[in-house]
């Protein structure tokens, strides 16, 4: 197939994520937890958000939010393993901010609507772990 035909189909999934990501951004502005993005997001791809919610155990929303959502507490090159993620580290991140990090990665089939509600289910149990 010639990849002029694709063009606007990649230009639409484009679009779609980063849609996507502007509505999980908007619920957590809207939920009150205070949060940064870790990382620069003029070079953050378009289907991932890594975000430290201060005072929240990663690990522990991590295990309390297993059935609405998926998410990982480090790299996608750590995600099989209890070690802190090297790139976190790398990036000069304190320890309290690496061990409350998520990493949130959504895909081209992922349905906006879905997204945006684990992400408030995910939200409102971090409400309850934050110190």
């Amino acid at each position: 197939m010639n990849w002029k035909l694709k063009l606007p189909r990649i230009k639409q999934i484009n679009w779609m994520t980063r849609y996507i990501k502007r509505a999980m951004l908007q619920e957590f502005d809207a939920s009150g937890i205070e949060y940064s993005i870790n990382g620069d997001p003029k070079f953050c791809v378009d289907t991932t958000i890594n975000v430290s919610l201060k005072g929240v155990s990663s690990e522990a929303l991590m295990i309390s939010t297993k059935q609405f959502c998926g998410v990982s507490n480090g790299s996608a090159c750590t995600s099989k393993s209890y070690t802190p993620s090297y790139v976190l580290v790398a990036m000069g991140l304190d320890n309290d901010t690496i061990e409350s990090s998520l990493r949130i990665s959504w895909g081209a089939g992922t349905n906006k609507d879905e997204a945006v509600e684990g992400i408030r289910e995910l939200l409102a149990v971090a409400k309850q772990f934050s110190v």
